[in-house]
């Protein structure tokens, strides 16, 4: 049983929290930087610092709470390590999540923390700050509802966008 479709209007009110819209920031990445900003979609996790490997484990981010995302902030581009521990925990203890990958000079990113408490994942999402064409928007919709079926979306009175779009 799939649930039933979303409109373009819902789907914008349920996912406002990660819509790519251009940022103040973003167009001050400079050379040699990119954008990350971090969310939290974890509903049963409670209270988590996150921290970036790359900036020697400095707490990018105290005390995160469930549907928080932050602002862009610049970072050197290239190669990086994303961890989330429970908020408190030492910065060398094991973190609950930990995400790799290479940042490329310009570009811009979300990593976000999705699922239950006991099976937490992490996601590198590449974001696209491009303004969008005369008439047109930019909508980014993640389903981290990790216990429901997939979903549609589609525009109201309008044609279906995608349809299946499953957790995560």
């Amino acid at each position: 049983m799939r649930r039933p479709r979303f409109t373009a209007l819902t789907a914008a009110v349920v996912t406002a929290a990660i819509l790519i819209l251009p940022a103040g920031p973003a167009a001050a990445a400079g050379p040699g930087r990119a954008m990350v900003r971090v969310a939290h979609f974890s509903p049963d996790a409670s209270y988590v610092d996150v921290y970036m490997v790359s900036l020697n484990r400095r707490q990018l981010f105290p005390n995160v709470f469930y549907k928080s995302v932050s602002s862009y902030w610049a970072v050197a581009a290239g190669p990086f390590t994303y961890e989330v521990r429970a908020a408190g925990a030492a910065p060398q203890s094991e973190p609950v999540i930990q995400v790799k990958g290479t940042l490329a000079a310009g570009g811009s990113y979300t990593v976000a923390a999705v699922g239950r408490r006991d099976q937490l994942q992490g996601l590198l999402l590449r974001d696209d700050l491009a303004p969008s064409a005369p008439g047109k928007a930019k909508l980014r919709f993640l389903d981290a509802a990790f216990d429901l079926p997939a979903v549609d979306i589609a525009v109201a009175g309008g044609p279906l966008l995608t349809s299946r779009l499953a957790y995560p």
